[in-house]
C-alpha cells in the first residue's frame, strides 16, 4: 500500500510540480512489480485459501493491465485509455487494502488458535 500512495504523490508531482516528469513515477512503478510477482508466489507456498491465492492473482492481472495501459493505449492512438491507468491504481489500492486486512486477520487466527 505505501508503494501506491509514493506513486499517487509521484504522479502529482510530475502534474503539479515537475510538469510531466514522469521518469521517477515509471521507474518506481516497474520496480513494484516484483513485490506483487512475490505476493502471488508466497500465497500459493503458504497454501493460502482459494480466496486470498484468487485476490493476489488480480493483484497482478491489475498491476499488468496499469503498465500494458501506459505502453500499449499511446502507440495505438488511444491517449483517453491512460485515463484508466488512474483507475487501476485506485483498485489496486482497494485490493491491497483488502488483503493487508485479511492478512492481519488471519495472523490474529492463528495467534488465538495457538
Amino acid at each position: 500500500m505505501l508503494g501506491i500512495f509514493v506513486q499517487v504523490y509521484l504522479a502529482m508531482s510530475a502534474v503539479s510540480i515537475q510538469y510531466g516528469n514522469w521518469s521517477v513515477h515509471r521507474i518506481v512503478g516497474h520496480a513494484l512489480g516484483a513485490p506483487v510477482v512475490l505476493m502471488v508466489l508466497f500465497a500459493f507456498l503458504g497454501k493460502l485459501d482459494r480466496k486470498a491465492i484468487t485476490l493476489t492473482i488480480v493483484t497482478l492481472g491489475l498491476y499488468g493491465l496499469q503498465t500494458a495501459l501506459m505502453i500499449t493505449a499511446p502507440r495505438f492512438g488511444l491517449q483517453g485509455l491512460t485515463a484508466l491507468h488512474g483507475v487501476a491504481g485506485l483498485a489496486l489500492y482497494t485490493l491491497a487494502h483488502k488483503l493487508v486486512i485479511d492478512a492481519f486477520r488471519l495472523i490474529r487466527n492463528r495467534e488465538v488458535a495457538a
